[in-house]
């Protein structure tokens, strides 16, 4: 899911091959074992499914959808997990997994009368907004990407959604909480004081919708209809992860990022280089095997992401996280730090594999 094959054909959409290659992926994680509660297949679809906001989210709701339509006994779980996804979508602004969501559900079928109704109706809002935002022009769009909203470029609101995302992911609520915690009935001084970092009203919402936790409503209603805005936002965003992590989009590590983002990684290239890295292992010529990657972060030395590896691995993905002082916020922002890292570094992951496997 993180490191697609090289694009079958230069005519293929980057961005929609990165998509079916991770939808495949879920699919054989669907396959792995049989039975249910427990199982490895349900333990690794919802660490997906319940993890950072990205496309691997959108993958694994569509299997989930496509093993409740088979599977009576998987059904209500699915249904319950579906649910409370749901209550995650905030009203203002765009949500990957909503339209895979909605899709998925309508699809297990077996749906009373009032439940159709409302997921189709849910359904076609959603398209109709796609179709409303095709029929705009391009010089509309180009416009969008270089105005300001609520004083900040698309740029700056990028760089302040990945840290108040962050931050929420830390407290284990969604824009709703935060909300809350923001108008004074929670507890959130790090988000309060991220939006005075950004020229934001803690204790003021435009609309009375989401600017009270760190949002701007006028760039969520844009990057929801407008695929252009909405394409170099998510960009902006990756880009910005990558700056929390120390990694610049200029370094190497960053032209890595960028291909895999395009689906332009060479995964040969890759292969013969670690087979270059792994000789140089076994000849003793490794230096340090255990180097410090990320001075000063809570995950800086590469034991030290092994053993969150190895304790995921185990099946306790919440304890792993405790124990290397992280939450699923930071988590996200640190593991694709280093998935980028051991893509460019093939003798670093020659030294992870070491591990792994001691």
């Amino acid at each position: 899911m993180l490191y697609p094959p090289p694009l079958p054909d230069l005519g293929i959409d980057p961005l929609a091959w990165v998509a079916r290659v991770q939808i495949a992926a879920a699919l054989t994680i669907g396959h792995l074992d049989q039975g249910w509660q427990g199982s490895v297949r349900q333990r690794a679809l919802y660490s997906l499914a319940l993890g950072p906001v990205d496309w691997t989210v959108d993958a694994a709701l569509v299997v989930l959808g496509w093993l409740a339509h088979n599977d009576p006994q998987i059904r209500p779980d699915v249904l319950s997990l579906f649910a409370y996804l749901e209550t995650q979508i905030p009203k203002e602004g765009y949500t990957c997994f909503e339209y895979p969501l909605v899709c998925s559900w309508l699809a297990m079928g077996g749906h009373d009368g009032a439940t159709e109704e409302r997921l189709a109706a849910w359904k076609k809002r959603i398209e109709e907004a796609r179709r409303a935002a095709a029929d705009d022009d391009a010089p509309k769009e180009g416009k969008e990407l270089d105005a300001k909203h609520g004083g900040l470029t698309l740029e700056r609101y990028a760089e302040l959604s990945v840290r108040r995302d962050a931050i929420l992911e830390k407290h284990g609520g969604g824009v709703a909480k935060g909300t809350a915690g923001m108008a004074g009935r929670g507890a959130y001084p790090e988000l309060a004081e991220l939006c005075r970092e950004y020229g934001l009203d803690p204790n003021l919402a435009a609309d009375q919708a989401s600017a009270a936790a760190g949002r701007i409503p006028e760039w969520d209603r844009l990057i929801n209809a407008r695929p252009r805005v909405q394409e170099r936002f998510f960009a902006m965003q990756n880009d910005a992860r990558l700056k929390l992590q120390g990694i610049a989009f200029n370094s190497h590590e960053g032209r890595v990022a960028e291909m895999i983002r395009s689906g332009g990684f060479d995964a040969e290239s890759a292969r013969v280089n670690a087979e270059v890295a792994a000789k140089k292992m076994a000849s003793g010529d490794e230096g340090e095997p255990d180097p410090v990657v990320f001075p000063g972060q809570k995950l800086e030395r590469l034991s030290h992401y092994v053993a969150l590896m190895k304790g995921m691995q185990s099946g306790d993905m919440m304890g792993a996280l405790a124990r290397a002082g992280l939450d699923m916020g930071s988590y996200g922002t640190a593991a694709q730090a280093w998935g980028i890292k051991l893509a460019s570094d093939p003798l670093l992951t020659a030294k992870f594999s070491k591990m792994m496997a001691g």
